[in-house]
């Protein structure tokens, strides 16, 4: 959660780069980009540590091919349209197959799966 002068911060840059992003957006409900891919991207964007719920199908969207930093800050993330990775200290281990994850969280503990409720295990982050 974001507060006070790192609050404020994150809101200048998300009203300075939401728009262009948008505006280039092509959106397409499956596999991505669409709604999901710009909470990610804006994240990303704006350095903003955090991760989206594994049941957002898109938020892993990269294109053909993309490989980053994940969004938590603590990994690394490989990205296909049909194959897909994220391994971090509070990411976990994740596979991604067609948008969906299925995987382990280390911090705290739980199951990642695609459906329901996205994690089995400890609440989320």
């Amino acid at each position: 959660m974001w507060r006070g002068a790192e609050a404020e911060r994150a809101a200048a840059c998300l009203e300075r780069v939401s728009d262009p992003w948008k505006r280039q957006l092509r959106y397409r409900f499956y596999p991505g980009p669409n709604s999901n891919t710009y909470g990610d991207a804006m994240l990303r964007a704006c350095k903003l540590h955090a991760s989206l719920p594994s049941t957002s199908v898109g938020k892993d969207w990269r294109g053909a091919f993309g490989a980053n930093v994940t969004t938590e800050g603590t990994g690394v993330q490989v990205e296909t349209p049909i194959l897909g990775f994220r391994i971090g200290f509070f990411e976990g281990v994740e596979v991604h197959v067609l948008g969906l994850a299925i995987g382990v969280d280390l911090w705290p503990p739980a199951i990642i799966v695609p459906l329901g409720p996205g994690r089995i295990g400890f609440a989320d982050r």
